[in-house]
């Protein structure tokens, strides 16, 4: 094939198909005496073609680099030990006692209940009840609540589906008689949104120089 009759010079066929000198010089005759590439330099003096030796080497085709991103795996969730040894209360006011209200409302209802609250699994209460097994997650306040999931509670929701329960008292009451309301499948069954918490700390050298007394307030 004549290759002045395309053209074009090295660089749109040797480095576009990749063809090291040797192939070039195989598939393309770029000789200007060739009759078709003559008659081409004739009709376009302005065109000015330089061959390829055979000696130089074709250049490498560099490839492009390609950016791989790992995805940090999740920390294995531990798994929970069932125990019938019963929880003292914390010594801090932490949702204990609505726990304790679920966990009591279970037991009514026929379900044996072992309370795993304390070894962070994702979730308060292991329940079974005939060969079902049931996780409860107790969240309470004082007022009206909108839950708030830890990335493993929300993580055991989404892995236990419909056998994940949300045991939610608003308006909680220690000593009274309080509403639980049962929410199956949190993950699937209700609207999220993923929030990001910011907090401050205040060094306490920096706060015990800045006091003044009650009466300069």
């Amino acid at each position: 094939m004549s290759l002045i009759a395309r053209r074009c010079s090295e660089t749109p066929v040797r480095h576009d198909f990749n063809f090291s000198n040797t192939e070039f010089h195989d598939y393309f005759d770029d000789n200007p005496v060739n009759q078709f590439n003559a008659r081409v330099l004739k009709d376009y003096p302005s065109v000015t073609y330089t061959g390829i030796p055979k000696s130089v080497s074709a250049q490498p085709t560099r490839q492009p680099r390609q950016s791989v991103r790992t995805r940090r795996a999740p920390r294995p969730v531990p798994i929970p030990v069932p125990s019938g040894t019963p929880v003292p209360p914390p010594m801090a006011n932490t949702g204990w006692g609505a726990e304790q209200y679920v966990a009591s409302a279970l037991q009514a209802d026929g379900w044996q209940v072992f309370d795993v609250s304390r070894q962070q699994v994702g979730f308060d209460l292991l329940a079974q009840k005939r060969r079902q097994t049931f996780f409860f997650e107790v969240k309470s306040s004082v007022g009206q609540c909108t839950p708030s999931l830890t990335l493993r509670e929300w993580q055991q929701a989404h892995q236990h589906n419909g056998s994940y329960v949300l045991s939610i008292i608003e308006n909680f009451d220690p000593n009274g008689s309080n509403t639980i309301y049962w929410v199956p499948d949190p993950a699937n069954s209700c609207l999220s949104r993923q929030t990001t918490s910011i907090a401050y700390a205040i060094p306490r050298s920096s706060w015990t120089s800045s006091t003044v007394p009650l009466s300069s307030l």
